[in-house]
């Protein structure tokens, strides 16, 4: 699942909505109950939590020279 950004064009409320990439149903607003929404463009959002996960994350912003245990278990 997902977190999309969207914009009702009818009350001016802005929301979030959680569901899959393929999702293709309405999106109603939760002020208005309209459907005469907009999803936003926003920049992805990454939760770097090594210690609690086995996802990898790629990020050129947290480098690190200790290899993650899903990377290690990849390489064997």
């Amino acid at each position: 699942m997902v977190i999309y950004d969207y914009h009702c064009l009818d009350c001016g409320c802005t929301f979030e909505r959680r569901h899959s990439m393929e999702y293709e149903g309405p999106i109603r607003c939760p002020e208005c109950d309209g459907e005469n929404t907009q999803k936003l463009i926003s920049s992805p959002a990454s939760v770097l939590d090594w210690k609690d996960s086995d996802s990898v994350h790629a990020s050129t912003r947290f480098r690190s020279r200790v290899l993650h245990p899903a990377l290690a278990r990849r390489s064997t």
